[in-house]
């Protein structure tokens, strides 16, 4: 996971583009928001 650079703590990270969407359903099954089709977003674990 990553973080934005204005990121705070319990806002939002980002998954990183490396993590396959297989990979991520696995780490995430409550899903994610992508706002673009390379950008997944969850709330921070």
């Amino acid at each position: 996971m990553a973080t934005p650079a204005n990121w705070e703590h319990g806002d939002d990270v980002i998954i990183l583009p490396a993590v396959s969407d297989e990979a991520a359903r696995a780490k995430y099954p409550q899903g994610w928001q992508q706002p673009l089709p390379y950008i997944r977003v969850v709330p921070q674990p």
